[in-house]
């Protein structure tokens, strides 16, 4: 995996990846079904993946903090030609996917991006801003769930809020999430109730 922002060149190269994917989502936590989708996404002969946990939802989800989640990530990636990027963070504010891919475009132009999205937030994308807008800075690719029909590949069973739900409830999650990021979640007893929440190590926001 390639962590770094995106001001950063890569390193020892001039030249940057041609086809690229942008992943974006809440990664609330990240989870092996989001691996899975990038490896699928690697088997399509994109360059790159890059992966874009979103700093503040649009539409007001309760999230835990930035750094906590780009961390998760940069370990459920690990081992894959896959950047995890804190763009989001550096624009700031309330995250807007077309923001997002204007200044991605407008710093790297020789990219042609591909935006991933669930089929099913195809359904809310009247309540994006520009979505014309995007459509015309990056082709879509929606990934379908199983059962509406489609074709695979499919979106995983797997589910951030059900693997909070499971951290809430005392159970495994290793499975969900590969042990790295269970470990990282106990270590900084994320997901908790506030009843048994201890004091959590510092993470800048």
């Amino acid at each position: 995996m390639i962590s770094d922002s995106i001001a950063t060149k890569e390193r020892g190269s001039n030249k940057a990846p041609q086809r690229v994917a942008v992943f974006g989502g809440s990664f609330n936590p990240p989870h092996l079904g989001h691996r899975a989708i990038c490896r699928y996404l690697l088997s399509q002969h994109y360059d790159e993946v890059w992966v874009v946990p979103c700093y503040r939802h649009a539409f007001g989800k309760k999230l835990a903090a930035f750094g906590y989640r780009f961390e998760m990530c940069r370990l459920v990636f690990s081992g894959l030609p896959v950047r995890v990027l804190d763009i989001e963070r550096r624009i700031g504010g309330v995250s807007r996917t077309v923001r997002t891919l204007q200044k991605l475009k407008k710093e790297h132009p020789q990219c042609a991006f591909s935006l991933v999205i669930g089929a099913d937030a195809m359904k809310e994308t009247h309540q994006w801003l520009s979505f014309p807008r995007l459509k015309a800075l990056a082709s879509i690719v929606a990934i379908p769930r199983r059962g509406d029909g489609s074709e695979g590949p499919f979106l995983s069973p797997l589910s951030s809020t059900r693997i909070r739900e499971k951290v809430e409830s005392g159970r495994s999650i290793a499975r969900d999430t590969g042990l790295r990021v269970a470990q990282y979640i106990s270590e900084h007893h994320l997901y908790r109730p506030a009843s048994r929440q201890l004091t959590l190590k510092r993470v800048t926001n």
